[in-house]
């Protein structure tokens, strides 16, 4: 399981969860397409204690119509992977 940092408007932060499965294509061009998978998205918060939580928000803001695109974010999640270059000094 891999994580991702998305920052909302405000400067909040969740860390989505995902599975990331490649692409497998046979010679004559078919197969499985692959891709992201999104499994939970993570946020910390205080409780009425102060006490710092994790939460999975995932369900909340996928069950609120056109808040959260899944499959956008899975297509971001995917493109941000594909425009990675790692550190040449690490």
């Amino acid at each position: 399981m891999s994580t991702y940092t998305l920052e909302l408007d405000g400067g909040y932060q969740v860390q989505v969860e995902y599975e990331y499965d490649p692409p497998e294509m046979g010679y004559d061009g078919t197969g499985y397409r692959g891709g992201i998978d999104v499994q939970a998205m993570w946020v910390n918060l205080k409780d009425k204690n102060n006490k710092l939580l994790t939460v999975d928000i995932m369900h909340f803001l996928t069950s609120i119509p056109d808040l959260v695109d899944m499959q956008e974010l899975e297509d971001h999640i995917e493109k941000e992977m594909d425009n990675y270059e790692p550190d040449p000094d690490v």
